[in-house]
């Protein structure tokens, strides 16, 4: 399907893209840092790709009955702050893949309400923190409903003194039979002064589901390193490598997008 370029327009007091035919869709940073909306309509399938989002953004994802929206996208700019709010119709299914290159003191929430049956919740992100960087990420899904699918996971490169915290909470409410989900943290530390933490909270409060999470922290694989190094690569060349290999599973979901390559142009950059 070929890409077009959504209309932006003023409702009352808020800019809502409303997406209501089935299809392809670039939103370019500007326009997602004006909004406070985005709204999927009954029975559409969305792909939505995000350009280069560079400022503070603050909004909602609504994605009505049986609609479908996968949706891409990279975070760059110096200390932005980024809060995606979603909710999701009867039978529907919202997928978020992210990759982030912000710089300085950046914080990423994003709150998903699962409120009405059959609906699914992915969410994929990889972060790069280097030099001082201190960033957050914090990811909440909420269950309240029978037949939901939610998947959150996230993938984190720290190197030089940055720090980087990566936090969950997936909560299951009580009557949400049925439900599946898993949370998965993992972060590496490329040098000796990075910082990690990762915390994937699990709340269950009801007993017939499906529910398991992970965490991992390690150093880069010396090894790795080593061997890559001895087959004329320089530090800088092999650690670019090691890093596109460990958002590999983030990486793949931009396959064929524009912005695949620019993101390994990216991670060339801050390595």
């Amino acid at each position: 399907v070929s890409m077009e370029r959504i209309n932006i327009y003023e409702k009352t007091k808020n800019e809502i893209a409303s997406i209501d035919a089935n299809g392809s869709y670039i939103l370019d940073g500007k326009s997602i840092c004006s909004l406070k909306t985005i709204n999927i309509k009954s029975q559409v399938k969305c792909n939505l790709l995000f350009g280069n989002v560079d400022c503070d953004c603050d909004f909602d994802i609504v994605v009505e009955e049986g609609a479908t929206l996968d949706a891409k996208g990279i975070f760059t700019g110096d200390s932005i702050n980024i809060n995606i709010h979603t909710k999701n119709g009867k039978n529907s299914s919202i997928s978020l893949h992210f990759i982030d290159f912000s710089t300085g003191k950046s914080v990423i929430l994003a709150n998903a309400d699962m409120n009405e049956t059959g609906t699914e919740y992915d969410w994929n992100m990889a972060s790069l923190a280097s030099n001082n960087d201190n960033k957050i990420i914090k990811i909440n899904v909420e269950h309240n409903n029978q037949y939901l699918i939610g998947n959150v996971s996230n993938y984190g490169v720290c190197k030089d003194e940055a720090k980087l915290e990566i936090a969950g909470t997936t909560h299951i409410s009580k009557g949400s039979k049925n439900t599946i989900t898993k949370q998965n943290a993992r972060i590496m530390l490329i040098d000796e002064y990075s910082r990690g933490i990762a915390k994937p909270i699990l709340k269950i409060d009801e007993n017939d589901v499906k529910a398991n999470h992970g965490a991992s922290l390690g150093q880069l694989n010396e090894e790795h390193l080593f061997y890559l190094r001895s087959r004329g690569l320089s530090e800088a060349e092999a650690k670019k490598l090691i890093i596109l290999g460990y958002f590999n599973p983030i990486m793949l979901l931009f396959k064929g997008e524009e912005l695949e390559e620019y993101i390994s142009k990216l991670i060339g950059e801050r390595v």
